[in-house]
């Protein structure tokens, strides 16, 4: 059986997404292990922390999405997402 391309991509697309989210949690580890004991939120450590932080936590809601144009491209409808009609025509191949 042979993939849809469409449905190929949104998967390799979600896979990516969630490789670099990965690497943003095990880099978050690594920071929040290296915080000295006492620091307060000036210091460097808890600046790169937090940055991390945020940075994991927008990468999240773009795997979310990508899930979701993924349900869609499987001909299934989002519920509580909002999508362009080029969004959901492009994750249905059209």
């Amino acid at each position: 059986m042979t993939v849809p391309r469409h449905l190929r991509d949104n998967h390799d697309n979600t896979d990516e997404a969630m490789i670099r989210f990965n690497g943003l949690a095990y880099a978050l580890e690594i920071v929040g292990d290296e915080i000295p004991e006492g620091a307060t939120k000036a210091a460097s450590h808890w600046q790169a922390f937090y940055a991390l932080l945020n940075e994991l936590i927008d990468k999240h809601e773009t795997i979310m999405r990508m899930r979701s144009l993924e349900w869609i491209g499987m001909g299934g409808n989002s519920t509580g997402e909002s999508f362009t009609e080029a969004e959901i025509a492009k994750a249905r191949g059209n």
